[in-house]
């Protein structure tokens, strides 16, 4: 029994059996955000985005910039393009499916955690960890040392810290976990390169690493700081001759002009580009750069408390914004980072404890949780060398804080599953921002809510007057309500500001259209189809202008377009010929499912629904013409009990 408890406990310490511990761990915490919708900045990036639903684009640059997608988009389309190429493949395996997307994400967070358990591992193997630690420290897992089990720990903190949480499961998230994905790998085949000892092995780690490199310049911009920390990682833990190491590094080095050339090539780096990219506030403040920088002290400092107590989640956090370098706030948090980056240095300098500390946004978190991981080991076996109980504590608690973040993390990703329940979440943790109000009266019109969509925009618009997609939105509740004169109004003044929101042309147009000003509506339509070649919903609605005034020719072939680029449009128009038959209107439904037929001459319903228009004005010989058709696309007993019905009618009038 012995024998055999001994073999579980070698096993246990074997990094398979850790790579399976941490991918359970992140398939159960993220198992609740596989049908969690698209959200908010995935409509342009992915749902709305041409440029992902056509592999031409990947391959010719300037069909990029023809495309109808947004400028930010094109002009950072170079530097994310394996980021865009991975939504692309979504696209071309799952349509708009959410699950795919999600499926990625999680497997890509996974991964993660796993390069942060070599990462570990392989860094007490490196001179400078060797020869400052304990042996049984410095081996590897595997082979009966702490490394593996420091690794394994941290990874699984990793992965189910719900800080993480935005970068996961908010889809559109995936440059910042890719770009992750490839910027740890790079660092884990750097080191790889330089422990192995055979030519080959070293060679082709190193080659491999300079790829990921690659690879991560061209997924996200927060890239840019990965040469400069191998060379610090290389400096740090790795011994040798100084010219020889930086010969060594020069290749992954020069990685770091892919960016700006990037920029350069797409003319990206103009001078309004960089001056809009300080402009990074919210609608009622436009930071200067003296702001910025006083406030990220504070931001920081803000970070760091959410990796503790991180139960106080926000999408849009509600941040003041500070003025001068003197406020107490940012002259204490500017104190306070200063002093952790002397400690850094001082322990550099007297201990070999502390791994490094990665940085940016998604990556800082592997650096903290490092820290504070080997501080809780240092603790636990200083406490248990003077033979003080208190140390054996250490290990239950770390497990017991391990749950409570799990649990915590499947808890915020239920936020997720709803778009209302999302921006009612950020409204009330941002109660005075523009944008969580906007967005929170978008979702409630969309499902209906009109009363409630109106208040939010309403109060969105007491923020800022001026927020023209608050306006817009308004004007949509206008367009539901009837109020088509006001509906006008709140377009008219998007469009005074954004000539180019192809949106704003489009439901301009419908208010036009329900007044009968067919002129101004078709005018609308066709400037929405100039502004935006593939929007839908533009060549639909000029099809039913061309429809309403009599020109069936020209409607069929708008209708044609709309159908092509969106095929759910034709049973929006079958649901449109139901309303009508319900409401006795058989004309209009017979004019629409006749329209539909010739858009879709396969559509068992179009032809079921056509036969039951012509039986309620009695043409019973065309009904049961719709009626024949529809049961050779499909046998059906309805279908057959309808062309029963018939007969039965036409043998008691005889």
């Amino acid at each position: 029994m012995r024998n055999i408890m001994k073999l579980i406990a070698h096993s246990l310490k074997k990094p398979f059996f850790h790579m399976v511990v941490i991918t359970i761990m992140g398939i159960v915490v993220y198992s609740n955000t596989l049908y969690s919708p698209f959200m908010f900045d995935d409509a342009v990036n992915i749902v709305e985005n041409p440029i992902i639903k056509d592999f031409e684009h990947f391959k010719d640059n300037a069909k990029v910039y023809n495309s109808t997608a947004l400028s930010g988009i094109k002009d950072f389309f170079g530097t994310r393009y394996i980021g865009y190429l991975s939504f692309a493949i979504n696209y071309r395996l799952h349509g708009l499916d959410v699950f795919g997307y999600h499926a990625v994400n999680i497997v890509i967070h996974i991964m993660n955690a796993m390069l942060v358990y070599c990462l570990i591992a392989l860094s007490f193997r490196t001179p400078f960890l060797k020869s400052n630690m304990p042996e049984s420290d410095s081996e590897q897992g595997n082979n009966g040392g702490n490394a593996g089990i420091i690794a394994l720990f941290i990874s699984l903190v990793f992965v189910a810290h719900p800080i993480q949480t935005q970068a996961v499961t908010y889809i559109v998230q995936r440059f910042t976990s890719m770009a992750t994905l490839f910027y740890l790998s790079c660092f884990v085949l750097y080191i790889q390169s330089r422990l192995v000892e055979s030519k080959f092995r070293r060679y082709s780690f190193y080659i491999a690493s300079v790829m990921s490199a690659v690879l991560a310049m061209k997924t996200k911009e927060i890239a840019f700081t990965l040469p400069v920390m191998i060379m610090l990682y290389e400096f740090m833990f790795f011994e040798g001759k100084v010219k020889k190491r930086l010969f060594y590094l020069i290749p992954i080095i020069l990685t770091m002009l892919i960016i700006p050339l990037t920029l350069i090539t797409n003319n990206s780096l103009e001078s309004k580009n960089i001056e809009a990219a300080f402009n990074i506030a919210n609608f009622q403040n436009i930071l200067s750069r003296s702001e910025y920088l006083f406030t990220q002290f504070r931001v920081i400092v803000t970070y760091m408390m959410l990796m503790f107590p991180p139960v106080v989640q926000n999408l849009d956090y509600d941040y003041p914004v500070y003025h001068s370098f003197f406020d107490v706030n940012v002259i204490l948090s500017f104190l306070f980072l200063s002093s952790l980056f002397g400690l850094g240095i001082y322990l550099l300098r007297r201990s070999s404890r502390l791994n490094m500390q990665n940085n940016r946004i998604y990556l800082p978190s592997v650096g903290f949780i490092t820290t504070v991981v080997v501080c809780a080991g240092i603790i636990r076996g200083r406490l248990l060398h003077r033979g003080m109980i208190l140390g054996r504590t250490v290990v239950p608690i770390a497990v017991a804080m391990l749950l409570i973040l799990s649990g915590a993390t499947y808890a915020r990703n239920t936020v997720w599953q709803d778009e209302i329940k999302l921006w009612e979440d950020v409204v009330k943790k941002s109660p005075n921002k523009v944008i969580p109000h906007n967005n929170l009266g978008a979702a409630y019109l969309e499902k209906g809510r009109i009363d409630e969509g109106t208040r939010e925009l309403e109060i969105a618009l007491q923020i800022n007057p001026d927020m023209q997609e608050a306006h817009n939105n308004l004007g949509t509740v206008y367009l539901k309500q009837g109020h088509f004169n006001e509906a006008v109004e709140k377009f008219l003044f998007v469009l005074k500001r954004n000539p180019y929101y192809f949106k704003a042309h489009n439901k301009i147009g419908v208010a036009y259209l329900e007044l009968n000003r067919f002129d101004d509506a078709i005018r609308s339509f066709k400037n929405a189809i100039k502004l935006n070649p593939d929007y839908a919903d533009a060549y639909y609605n000029l099809g039913i202008v061309y429809e309403k005034l009599g020109k069936p020719e020209e409607a069929l072939k708008e209708y044609k377009i709309a159908v092509g680029l969106k095929p759910d449009l034709i049973v929006m128009r079958n649901n449109l010929g139901v309303n009508y038959y319900k409401k006795g209107k058989f004309d209009d439904a017979i004019r629409i499912y006749q329209t539909i037929i010739k858009l879709r001459p396969d559509m068992v319903q179009a032809h079921y629904n056509l036969g039951l228009a012509y039986k309620a004005q009695r043409r019973f010989d065309e009904a049961v013409r719709e009626f024949e058709i529809a049961y050779r696309l499909k046998p059906d007993d309805k279908i057959k009990k309808s062309m029963e019905s018939i007969n039965d009618e036409l043998k008691g009038k005889s």
